[in-house]
Parts: structure tokens; sequence; C-alpha cells
């Protein structure tokens, strides 16, 4: 393409009518690009509830791309993408190793453009998978899709096709990205970070309140019936689909000589995500790729690890109401994933304490934690579980979470 200035030199000599013409032709198209950026940054705040992500760029790469149960492959997906400083598609960070990249009105989640061949973790590739961690991946996807059609509610995922990577090998095999749309990829770990930063805000401005108790209740009871339940449901009613079908989130351990297990998960906020549907927000589960088939210790340490990760969200509020600084909410969030990570007979031993043990104090020592069964949140995870269908979030609760603590306060004094 020549440089502008040329172009303009050429423009001179084409008379003034001709120039506007081509004048007028090269603003159209700027107006063009940019009602098209609009519109792509417009899609991915709605996407991400306004979050900021990363651009990536990507660009074809060797390989071959495989359609998945002869779904219609997008057109810009016909050669594999990989993430490459020089790439012209413009994508955005999913995670330490994924691309979001949006086409023709839709988002598509590739699950691994960072392969290097080399060993993340014993037998897993870094930044890529393994074909059968692929292929776990776009088959969890197809379940939860299938579920969600027949119970009347859209999936966050649909499963499209595979990239191999047949030029970069781990272990003498190629690396594999699978491909599925999505509606939605805004973490639950980072709702978490706003909802414990409003949690403490409000202890600071409750301490000295000779009201506090009745308008924590008042926080609580609305963060609790708008928010959390509902998210114990929606985690609930998608592990039923998976419980089902006898698979996994995605769990492994490791028995160790003293009778405890050291166990790996995909389990967690981090692979929670909110979407939009047509009237509210509902949560999906996402990282499939260790999908498996269970055995029983796998299947009661997953469960026990998803009650400890939801447990996070009312402990919050019960700590709020026995006067907990923000830092102790945050520690205690710590602390229970060290503890669901070491298990003697499934359940935490005793005694298992983080702070105590490796820091020499434990914050939480004089209060009196629940059990995680008599939490409410986790009463909801077991209805879903046991077939009950979610109901949708309000909006507000995902991108203004502080408000729910805030307007409590003021609501009240009023």
């Amino acid at each position: 393409m020549l440089p502008l200035t040329l172009l303009f030199v050429d423009f001179i000599y084409l008379g003034n009518d001709k120039f506007q013409h081509v004048l007028f032709i090269i603003t159209t198209l700027h107006w063009q690009l940019d009602a098209k950026m609009e519109k792509k940054t417009e899609a991915t705040k709605r996407l991400l509830f306004n979050e900021t992500r990363k651009p990536l760029n990507l660009t074809e790469t060797e390989g071959k791309t495989l359609a998945y149960r002869n779904c219609q492959v997008p057109k810009i997906f016909q050669k594999p993408l990989i993430a490459s400083a020089e790439g012209r598609i413009q994508g955005w960070e999913s995670g330490g190793r994924s691309a979001l990249v949006y086409y023709r009105g839709i988002w598509y989640d590739i699950e691994g453009v960072k392969p290097t061949g080399r060993e993340w973790q014993l037998g897993i590739p870094e930044g890529g998978d393994t074909k059968e961690e692929a292929e776990n991946e776009l088959n969890a996807g197809a379940l939860f899709f299938d579920y969600g059609n027949r119970n009347k509610i859209p999936a966050l995922m649909k499963p499209i096709c595979l990239f191999e990577y047949s030029n970069i090998k781990f272990r003498g095999k190629p690396l594999y990205a699978p491909v599925l749309t999505s509606r939605g990829d805004y973490r639950l770990n980072s709702l978490f970070a706003d909802y414990s930063t409003a949690a403490g805000e409000a202890y600071e401005t409750l301490k000295n309140d000779p009201d506090r108790d009745a308008r924590i209740d008042q926080i609580t009871s609305n963060i609790k019936e708008g928010l959390t339940d509902k998210i114990g449901l929606w985690v609930g009613f998608w592990y039923r689909c998976l419980e089902e079908n006898n698979h996994l989130w995605g769990t492994d351990y490791v028995k160790n000589p003293d009778r405890t297990y050291a166990a790996n998960s995909n389990v967690g906020n981090n692979n929670l995500a909110a979407y939009r549907l047509k009237s509210g927000v509902a949560i999906g589960i996402n990282d499939l790729n260790g999908y498996v088939i269970p055995d029983q210790n796998r299947r009661n340490i997953e469960i026990d690890r998803i009650k400890k990760r939801l447990s996070i969200w009312e402990v919050t509020l019960y700590l709020l109401k026995h006067g907990k600084s923000v830092t102790n909410v945050s520690q205690y969030q710590v602390l229970q994933t060290y503890a669901s990570r070491l298990y003697t007979q499934i359940t935490p031993p005793t005694g298992i304490n983080y702070f105590q043990e490796v820091l020499g104090y434990d914050p939480l020592q004089e209060t009196e934690l629940p059990q995680i069964d008599e939490l409410d949140i986790i009463r909801r995870f077991n209805d879903g579980r046991n077939g009950k269908k979610p109901e949708l979030i309000d909006e507000e609760y995902i991108i203004n979470v502080k408000n729910f603590f805030v307007h409590s306060i003021k609501s009240y004094a009023r």
C-alpha cells in the first residue's frame, strides 16, 4: 500500500471533483473501521462485564483444523491459530494460555494458543493441550450444551473444532487446542475480589455504628438472596450434568504414606464464568480438560473442594457479622484453599492450619467457623445437584456488587 502522502500527491492531479470523491471514499472507510472497532469494543465489554483484558494477536500456523461432530467451521478457523506478536488477527487473553476471538457477531474461546512443547506439570504440556485433554474439553462442552437444551437453559459454550499444531510436539505427539463458542468469560474470582473488598469497606463503615448488627443482617439477606444462593444453585445444576454422566469437572490425587491425599483440581471460582442471557445472568463451568470418569475418592475429593470454594462467598458475610476485618476474610480464603488440598479419609484433619504451621499465628483462632454443610450456598448447591433449576442473577450484582453493601447501609439509615 502507498504511503498516504504519496496518495495525496496523486490525488491532486485527478482534478478537484475526483479528488473530493476519493477523499469521500477514504473518509467513509475510516468511519466504517471506527464503527467496527467500536462494535467490537462494546461486544468485549458485554462479554466480560466491563472487565479489561489484554489484547492478544494471533496468526495462522502449520497444522490441521478438525471439525467437531460435523460442526460448520468458521472461515477464520480454516487453519490453526497461534499467539504471535506479529499476528494480524485480534483476540483477547482468557487465562494464561487461551484466547477470545470475536468473529461475525460470535465469541470463540480457543483454549491453548501458546503451545511450547515443554512440560508444565508431570505429563501436562505448557501452553497447549494433549489430544486427550482437548477432546475432553469439547466432549464436556457438548455434554453441557445438550443438557442445557433439554432444560431450556443455554449453556456457556458450544464445541466447534479442534486445532492440531503439527509442528509443535509434546513427547513426540502434536499439541492441540479446542475451539468453542462462548457466551461469557467473566470469572468469579474477579467478582470475588470486588465482593471481598466491598465487605471490607462495609466493615470499616459499620464497626462503630450502634445499628451495626441490624444493618449487616440486611446486607447479608440482600446478597444471599440475590447472588450467593444463586451461585450455589447454578454450580449444582451444571454439576448434576457431570454426575448423571459419571464424569468429573477435573480432579486427581496422590495418596501419601500418611493416608492424606494431595489433590490437583480444576475446581474453583477461577473456572466459573458469568454470562448474559436475555433477562439476567447465568453461571457456567469451564476448563474441563480434566473431564474424566471418576473413582469414589476422586468424586468425594472434588465435591469437598467445590463446597470449600463456594463457602468463601457466605463465610465472608459470616466474618463481617462477627466483626472480622477484610484482612481476615482474605486469609480465610487462603486457609481454605490450603486445607482443601490435604485429606485424611477425605475430610481435612483437625489441626491443619497454614497460618499456625507456617506463619506461627492464626488470625481466626478465636472465631468459631460454621460447618460447611450448614451454609445456605451449599444447601443451594445440593438443591441443584438434586434437580432444582437455577434462577437468573440480576446483572447489577455482577457489575456493581459494591452497591449491595453500600446501598443496604444507606437505605437502612433513611
